[in-house]
């Protein structure tokens, strides 16, 4: 992302002070990191212990939940936070309205296990991140040059819909509607990676490998997003439908054939390019197995940790890794402990999805070994980067 800036828009001016609250991804992607070894820590304790209750009742609820609207969302909104500035030359939330937004989020994963508190209290916190978030990025996503840029304002006021649709089938005993909100988030926060990767990936191949020829023809942006689109808008709704399967296996091979398009041999000399690649490899995968499902062929387990695991999980810890880097006045360069995460990820993916097909049987070993990778792999992010996100940039800039 940092790569992108336009240098007629580096006119931007962050709050003195505490260097954490310097830009939205320091706070932000600091907290999704812990979220994403706690949270899947946690999961495996409730797992292995055979609980049955959580602040969002049944366990998976709960995983459900705070994976997508939690973990997800801090990766969003420290990404937007700062990309938005970059793209508009408008500043973003620093200081004080950063540590509000970080408090907000923060809240909205804890209060829910104040079993004292009314029940509906948690559920507004968390309910209010996201259009909170949506209003103070509104200024810098509207004055952007790119028109197409303030589509995320939609994105994240579509996102705060599902969260409301999710706490009350919850607190309502509707599964059927806490379960569609939960797979529509999914395929929102999908759109979003396949969007940035759109955007990022070609350029990234572009100026990392010199004789790279990434190409990105508007027709295949258009169709991929077409697909995936009308992909989100039928999966939530009919998962169990030859249309929302044909849709699926389209969409999976457009995007193939658009990742065939970005592949230059050398980008897998650059573990930090290679791994947003593989990343969106998973996201093709995931959209394969969903048509498998949708058709009745397979369970949807496997496309959804595909979906997850893979794709999500890949993108956001190469992206965290990466903006942390340039955003921080370092060289964009994966220190040698964070390809051993970014291999531990997709080994996890791995795991989870080919394990449960291959050896069912096996299931909890499969689930167990493909959380402590998932852990492993955020909490290498965790020892690397809290030194560097909390700390002002090494080059002296402001950010």
């Amino acid at each position: 992302m940092s790569e992108q800036t336009n240098k007629s828009t580096q006119t931007l001016k962050t709050a003195p002070g505490w260097a954490l609250l310097q830009l939205g991804f320091r706070p932000f992607f600091w907290l999704a990191a812990v979220a994403a070894v706690v949270l899947v820590a946690g999961w495996l304790y409730l797992w292995a212990s055979g609980a049955v209750a959580t602040p969002y009742g049944a366990p998976q609820w709960w995983h459900l939940h705070e994976m997508l609207f939690g973990f997800c969302i801090a990766v969003i909104a420290g990404f937007l936070l700062t990309a938005a500035g970059n793209w508009s030359g408008t500043d973003t939330a620093s200081g004080g309205m950063l540590a509000l937004l970080a408090a907000v989020w923060l809240l909205g994963r804890l209060l829910p296990w104040f079993a004292v508190l009314p029940r509906w209290l948690p559920a507004v916190i968390d309910v209010a991140f996201l259009p909170l978030l949506a209003g103070t990025l509104a200024r810098a996503l509207w004055a952007s040059p790119q028109k197409s840029n303030r589509v995320f304002l939609a994105l994240l006021l579509t996102m705060a819909a599902s969260n409301v649709a999710f706490h009350l089938g919850v607190n309502t005993d509707l599964p059927l509607l806490a379960q569609r909100a939960g797979t529509l988030m999914l395929c929102l926060v999908i759109l979003t990676v396949a969007w940035l990767s759109g955007r990022v990936l070609p350029f990234f191949t572009a100026r990392a490998v010199p004789d790279s020829t990434p190409q990105s023809p508007p027709w295949l942006g258009r169709t991929a997003t077409g697909l995936l689109l009308t992909w989100a808008a039928l999966w939530p709704f009919l998962p169990r439908h030859w249309l929302t399967a044909a849709i699926a296996l389209a969409a999976a091979v457009v995007h193939v054939l658009r990742l065939y398009r970005w592949h230059h041999p050398a980008l897998w000399r650059i573990p930090i390019l290679a791994v947003l690649h593989v990343a969106y490899g998973w996201l093709a995968l995931g959209l394969g197995l969903s048509a498998l499902a949708a058709a009745g062929l397979s369970a949807p387990g496997p496309a959804v940790h595909a979906l997850t695991m893979g794709a999500i999980g890949g993108f956001t810890l190469g992206m965290m890794t990466r903006v942390s880097l340039g955003h921080s006045g370092r060289p964009v360069v994966a220190p040698a402990w964070m390809v051993v995460a970014f291999a531990a990820i997709n080994l996890a993916a791995l795991i989870r999805v080919f394990g449960s097909l291959a050896l069912p049987a096996h299931y909890s070993l499969w689930i167990a070994s493909s959380g402590a990778l998932w852990v492993l792999g955020f909490a290498l992010f965790l020892v690397l980067f809290t030194p560097v996100l909390f700390t002002p940039r090494a080059d002296g800039q402001p950010g």
